[in-house]
């Protein structure tokens, strides 16, 4: 540029290129800083609380697939925006606890957690396992004077237990630990008499077959002769109840 001294042309080359740079850093946005751990989980039938460790510069979103697995209360910040979908503009090293129910289903079931902040996002895959049920024995037989019983139940969720109507003989004493135990009044009937107990876990149940005998009864002798004096004689009597 004629006419103008080189060190004012240097200044003024100086103050375009510090313009331009300044122009760019003001324009260009900080990208967002995520990562998380881990990517993927695995629950018990049961149900119960997993956890995901996530560390965010900005505010971040946080989304669930099934409804199934929710956020536990008392995460900083987090609330709902949504059906299954939570913000937080809190950023820091974050530590989110997942409340999930139980599976009564045999079949095992998968949920994606989507974590999103800015640009950046990613996902945790949470398999919970399918219930299984099983008791032990699957029938019972039971002396015609009655008695105690019990029954053994191994399952990974909660399950109920229900005697059929027509068993008002048959009585659940307790539930410890799985073992159930039963008690059969006696059956002051001759025949014989069936009832069922069934356990329920969801969609899954099994049937415990009761069969109690009828009542048996003998006497022996069935006749005796006495002499006209007079005398003293016993009768045997077999009766598997009170007579």
């Amino acid at each position: 540029m004629k006419g103008y001294p080189k060190s004012i042309l240097r200044a003024l080359a100086a103050c375009a290129c510090a313009f331009a740079l300044g122009f760019s850093s003001c324009t260009t946005e900080e990208a967002y800083t995520l990562s998380f751990s881990p990517s993927s989980l695995s629950v018990g039938a049961s149900g119960g609380t997993v956890s995901v460790e996530i560390s965010v510069d900005r505010g971040y979103s946080v989304s669930v697939s099934e409804d199934w697995i929710s956020p536990s209360s008392g995460v900083s910040g987090l609330s709902s925006i949504g059906d299954n979908v939570y913000y937080s503009k809190t950023p820091g090293d974050i530590t989110i606890g997942f409340t999930v129910e139980a599976n009564t289903s045999t079949s095992s079931r998968t949920a994606t957690i989507a974590i999103g902040a800015g640009e950046s996002s990613g996902s945790v895959v949470v398999t919970q396992e399918g219930s299984d049920l099983s008791v032990s024995p699957t029938s019972v037989s039971v002396a015609a004077a009655g008695e105690s019983f019990t029954v053994t139940v191994t399952c990974d969720t909660d399950y109920s237990v229900d005697i059929s109507d027509d068993c008002d003989w048959l009585t659940l004493n307790s539930n410890s630990g799985g073992t159930l135990s039963f008690t059969a009044d006696a059956n002051t009937s001759g025949s014989s008499r069936t009832g069922t107990i069934t356990i329920t876990a969801g969609d899954l149940s099994e049937t415990v077959t009761v069969t109690q005998a009828g009542i048996s009864l003998s006497v022996s002798p069935t006749s005796v002769s006495v002499a006209a004096a007079g005398e003293s004689f016993t009768v045997t009597v077999t009766c598997d109840t009170d007579y």
